[in-house]
């Protein structure tokens, strides 16, 4: 069975995007998460060192355990959310490869 984890992209415990997945896993297969319920540091490195916070790499591994991913990232004037943004720029920073042949992104 495919896993599916659906991930708000919002810094917002109270996020209209955390709320939207929890009312949509009701009718979907799909474990739901928020980047809310991690205290990620702003990012203040250029270096693809992989040295990361623990609770960056704690979200990450639990990210491996999945097969999907849906990302409900908010739009903040026209782009996405800075939360998303600096979660998307740790991942560059740690260099894991949770995207592979086997894995699918759905955003």
């Amino acid at each position: 069975m495919i896993k599916t984890i659906a991930l708000s992209g919002s810094a917002s415990p109270d996020s209209m995007n955390y709320k939207g997945l929890q009312l949509l896993s009701k009718h979907c297969a799909f474990d739901v998460d928020s980047l809310a319920n991690y205290d990620i540091p702003v990012i203040n490195s250029n270096a693809s060192d992989g040295v990361v916070p623990q609770e960056v790499d704690r979200l990450i591994t639990k990210l491996y355990d999945y097969d999907q991913f849906v990302f409900a990232v908010p739009e903040m004037t026209g782009q996405m959310g800075a939360a998303f943004k600096n979660f998307l720029d740790w991942l560059v920073t740690l260099a894991h490869n949770i995207h592979s042949a086997e894995k699918q992104l759905c955003c």
